[in-house]
């Protein structure tokens, strides 16, 4: 009886091709789990630098008086006799309406710097899997810095902001009238810049996720052209 050799049925070249295929499917479906939201950070660790910069707590680095005499030498505020006496009489009632919006601007201060904060790590996850799985990512990088560049100053001028409401509720008003209005025009202006933090952190998210696109996009044609489907 004669029996044939046994001949391998898979081909040499056949594993390479295969790994490039889990690779760019891997790095498909990561993208897309950016998308929708699905990286839980809470079981997966920030990998490497994010580049967020958390401020220091300017009430634990400075002193009150430090502060308000930094606010009132940049606006070089001098008031009036007949400006003091108007503020002196009612900046105690200010005072009590900014006492009850500081719960109120807490919270929101909370929820955003949250998000943003979880925002830059996730994209730092998918980022550095993308890198760590050999595709490129030199686009993405730019808009990601500035993504991470327009959270961190937000973040800043949040701790700025923070810091001037918890002086106008907490200082002696009476005691230094040009500090308190300096701060109180210090905080609004504060109030203003952060509107256009977000704003412009709304912004260089879409520059992200066109970045992200251009690389799903990219993988999914190069996936097509190995005739594979999933």
């Amino acid at each position: 009886m004669c029996y044939n050799t046994p001949v391998s049925i898979t081909p040499k070249k056949e594993k390479p091709k295969m790994l490039i295929h889990l690779t760019r499917r891997k790095a498909i479906m990561l993208l897309l789990a950016f998308w929708g939201g699905l990286l839980v950070l809470a079981t997966q660790p920030v990998l490497g630098n994010t580049g967020l910069i958390e401020p220091a707590d300017s009430e634990k680095t400075t002193s009150l008086s430090e502060r308000l005499k930094k606010r009132k030498d940049e606006l070089k505020l001098s008031l009036g006799e007949s400006a003091k006496q108007r503020l002196a009489g009612k900046c105690a009632a200010s005072q009590a309406v900014v006492k009850k919006l500081k719960t109120r601007d807490a919270a929101a201060r909370d929820k955003y710097h949250s998000a943003y904060t979880k925002m830059i790590e996730r994209l730092e996850i998918v980022a550095t899997k993308l890198a760590q799985q050999g595709v490129s990512t030199s686009g993405l990088a730019n808009a990601q810095q500035l993504l991470t560049d327009s959270v961190n100053q937000y973040l800043s001028d949040a701790e700025a902001y923070r810091a001037a409401v918890d002086d106008l509720a907490n200082m002696d008003c009476k005691g230094d009238l040009e500090g308190f209005q300096a701060t109180l025009v210090t905080a609004r202006s504060l109030r203003e810049k952060l509107a256009s933090d977000a704003a412009l952190i709304k912004t260089s998210l879409k520059d992200v996720t066109a970045a992200l696109a251009g690389i799903k996009n990219s993988l999914q044609a190069a996936e097509a052209g190995s005739g594979r489907t999933y």
